[in-house]
């Protein structure tokens, strides 16, 4: 089972919330990374244990943005399409 750690980007004027990243500590360039963002201002803001890697975790964490994102690049192409043939009618 792997621990990281959970960072929390500094809010920006206007921004009702920030980025969080995991990082995996368990090795030095992890330990150098946290120290890193620890002077660029990010906090400490928690744990996540699991058998799964970053990168797998962060699918499973973005899975319905991206599932909306398609959608929404699906209408567009669709809108786009019906724009496009009205605009052919009218030539």
């Amino acid at each position: 089972m792997n621990k990281y750690v959970l960072m929390k980007a500094p809010k920006r004027e206007g921004e009702y919330s920030s980025q969080i990243v995991i990082i995996d500590n368990s090795r030095k360039i992890g330990k150098e990374e946290i120290q890193n963002l620890f002077n660029e201002g990010y906090s400490h803001v928690g744990y996540i244990e699991s058998d799964l890697r970053i990168q797998q975790l962060m699918v499973g964490f973005e899975h319905n943005l991206r599932d909306s994102l398609n959608k929404a690049h699906t209408l567009f192409n669709q809108i786009s399409t019906m724009a496009d043939s009205h605009l052919e009618l009218m030539r």
